[in-house]
């Protein structure tokens, strides 16, 4: 692929934006080369990036996301990746932090490095505006927590109640689908006290006009 070779020739004096934006096309494409996980791996090495190289946030989502759509197995890589998210956590968007999330919960890491990942970002969350997060990020966030059952879970389950106060109206069928499959896995929602999150949801559906 010559789109590759291109990318392994340029790999050392590659910005990480730059990078970012390679393994965009990657994923779009659809297709896995060795080079992907070269470009990943550079990107998140602080050796390899240097000390005076320029963070991007759009482009540590990429990687965690082209990790995780190519199921890199390397633990070293996705060690790199949540290292990067947990300090760099505060430069990404609200947004930005549920699609992390994501794809880290996804991955193969050991699950106490994933746990601590999960926890530092629902931490952050918890102290930014509800109205920052979107339909696809709640649905994110739902998925990431739900499927992991970390200590965090709690407070992630606050951020969605509260969200769904002020994006119901706004939120796709698909996406309504989503959070009451989300919730549903949360727990027992009567015994959590949250059954109206349920009726909420389930209203709003039902006023959709789009066939589920």
């Amino acid at each position: 692929d010559p789109i590759a070779s291109i990318a392994r020739d340029l790999l050392e004096d590659l910005e990480m934006a730059e990078i970012g934006l390679l393994l965009r096309c990657f994923i779009k494409a659809g297709k896995h080369h060795s080079v992907v996980e070269e470009l990943v791996s550079r990107a998140v090495s602080a050796r390899k990036r240097g000390a005076t190289a320029r963070f991007s946030p759009h482009a540590l989502v990429a990687c965690a996301w082209a990790a995780d759509r190519f199921e890199v197995q390397s633990d070293a890589i996705w060690a790199g990746i949540m290292r990067v998210v947990s300090r760099k956590g505060g430069s990404l968007s609200s947004t930005q932090l549920c699609r992390a999330a994501h794809h880290v919960a996804r991955s193969p890491a050991h699950r106490q490095a994933v746990a601590s990942t999960l926890g530092g970002l629902a931490g952050v969350l918890a102290e930014r505006p509800i109205e920052q997060l979107d339909g696809p990020s709640l649905l994110f966030l739902s998925q990431a927590y739900t499927d992991t059952r970390q200590a965090s879970t709690a407070t992630v389950f606050s951020i969605l109640v509260k969200a769904v106060d002020v994006f119901a109206l706004h939120l796709s069928t698909d996406q309504l689908v989503g959070l009451l499959v989300g919730f549903a896995r949360f727990g027992d929602a009567r015994a959590a006290g949250h059954l109206t999150v349920f009726a909420t949801l389930a209203d709003q559906l039902c006023r959709q006009q789009e066939p589920i």
